[in-house]
């Protein structure tokens, strides 16, 4: 049975809020990993990311600036910083059996070049302590390699299913979900 639940599918259609709902309804776990955020800043035309730890603070410096995002949308540039990915993220990857569950969210391709990340990322795949997670729909080196994993389940979330994946992930748990269940359900 494939431990690790990654959602995906479009952007803002509700991925990230369906795990955070998830937690929220299981407050007494204990949760490791990250988060991204993302820091708009529309006056100046730049969003700024940043990658945090699963249960907080949302502390947002250089030292956690992980992509960077300028000019307007048709047009943007992007600049990501694998380093960072490397020594802040892997850091919040570490010691995964301190955990009831670990938080991925959310893996993309800012991180294809950040090697000391992928590897800290499939580590944690390959182990035991259950993963939820969101996987970019987009092709490259660690999205890829978590949707390919044989631990992880990925999960399609549209607007249409998303309150039906929510409730099979809070009536079956991390562990117990099976895509069977979900396709019936979804």
């Amino acid at each position: 049975m494939k431990r690790h639940i990654f959602l995906t599918g479009d952007i803002q259609v509700g991925k990230s809020t369906i795990i955070q709902r998830y937690l929220e309804a299981h407050p007494d776990l204990r949760v490791g990993g990250f988060r991204t955020v993302w820091k708009d800043e529309r006056w100046n035309n730049r969003n700024t990311l940043y990658i945090v730890p699963a249960a907080g603070p949302d502390e947002l410096t250089d030292s956690n600036r992980v992509g960077l995002r300028e000019g307007v949308f048709s047009d943007r540039i992007a600049t990501d910083y694998p380093e960072v990915f490397n020594s802040a993220g892997t850091a919040l990857l570490k010691e995964p059996g301190k955990y009831d569950l670990m938080l991925m969210d959310e893996i993309g391709i800012g991180e294809n070049t950040a090697e000391g990340f992928q590897k800290a990322v499939l580590s944690v795949l390959d182990g035991d302590t259950p993963v939820m997670g969101v996987v970019r729909d987009k092709p490259g080196v660690l999205t890829d390699a978590v949707r390919a994993h044989p631990n992880v389940q990925t999960v399609v979330v549209t607007v249409e299913n998303r309150e039906n994946v929510l409730k099979e992930l809070l009536k079956q748990g991390n562990e117990s979900i099976s895509n069977q269940v979900l396709a019936s359900s979804i």
